[in-house]
This record gives structure tokens, sequence and C-alpha cells, in this order.
């Protein structure tokens, strides 16, 4: 799964065309100051790394389930909300 963005787009167009800038490590590190954490808090439990991979491949099926809904329903906001709603309750059940 790719996600296309102008900004990618103009990434490319310039290293083709050989005009490509580089910013200064300061710089670099002022643009991408991002939270990636998904937590305000971490974790203090412990999980086995079998428990991690069965979260991790429930989360897949749910993001392709979401997907698919896009796919299917397209631009029609309220089409999108009920399925969705469906998806949240079948991942609340697991």
């Amino acid at each position: 799964m790719e996600f296309a963005s102008p900004i990618n787009a103009r990434v490319r167009r310039s290293i083709i065309q050989g005009t490509r800038r580089y910013l200064k490590v300061d710089e670099q590190v002022d643009q991408n100051n991002h939270n990636l954490n998904l937590y305000l808090q971490p974790s203090m439990e412990t999980i086995t790394l079998l428990e991690f991979q069965e979260l991790g491949q429930k989360r897949i099926r749910v993001l392709r389930m979401i997907e698919a809904i896009k796919e299917k329903v397209g631009s029609a906001r309220d089409e999108y909300k009920k399925e969705y709603l469906k998806v949240r309750c079948l991942w609340s059940m697991t």
C-alpha cells in the first residue's frame, strides 16, 4: 500500500531532473520533528512475541477491511460511517 503525496512526486521529479537540493542536518531535524508514538504513556506490561504477532495480524486484518470499505463505498460519507462501525464492532469482539 503506497500513499502518494505531492511532496513525494516533487522529490522524485527533482531527482530525475538532477535539481534536488539537500537540507542541512539541523533544518531536516526541525522539519521532521514529529511524535510517532501511538500512546501518551508507554505500556508497562510485558507481552510475548507471539501475542505481539497476533495483535499485529489482527490490526492488519482490520486495516484491510477499512481499505475494502473505502474502495466499495467511495465518497459516500454516511455509508462509509455505517460500514466502518460494523468493522469497529468486529474488532472489539476479537
